[in-house]
């Protein structure tokens, strides 16, 4: 998808990212993000306090996918001459769910982490979502040259 010489313009690296690798209305989603964070600056209550927490929460769930990643890869392909850092990576996984039952386990907390949650459920149902459309199209694509083909 080519993204217009406007957006480039007039809008962040940031957004230009978004809109190339294909998230629907990035200027609008940006917009009501800079929305809460300035109206929870103005409210008395942390709400600001929340959203820092949120996206704290959802950076240790990304950190964790990392983690995973790389003790799988590490794991299939090294073998014993990695299993240093292959134990090293298990320990860091561990701890960040130690982490989050230590949050969760907090009242103070538990809100924080079931919004993390709901947020990396809701990103895993988008791409879901997204992968199955794309397939769905691969496959009409791939009856149309069948028939032509034929």
């Amino acid at each position: 998808m080519a993204v217009s010489s406007k957006l480039k313009q007039r809008h962040s690296s940031f957004l230009t990212t978004l809109a190339r690798i294909g998230v629907p209305h990035t200027v609008m989603i940006m917009q009501c993000v800079v929305l809460v964070a300035f109206s929870s600056i103005l409210s008395p209550g942390g709400v600001f306090s929340f959203l820092l927490n949120c996206s704290g929460a959802v950076v240790l769930v990304v950190y964790v996918m990392i983690s995973t990643a790389h003790y799988t890869l590490f794991r299939a392909t090294a073998g014993r001459q990695a299993l240093g850092h292959v134990l090293r990576t298990a320990l860091v996984i561990a701890f960040s769910v130690v982490t989050f039952i230590a949050m969760f386990s907090r009242a103070d907390q538990r809100a924080t982490v079931v919004f993390c949650f709901l947020t990396v459920l809701f990103f895993l149902a988008i791409y879901a979502i997204r992968k199955q459309l794309s397939c769905r199209r691969a496959d009409v694509q791939l009856r149309g040259e069948q028939r032509i083909g034929s």
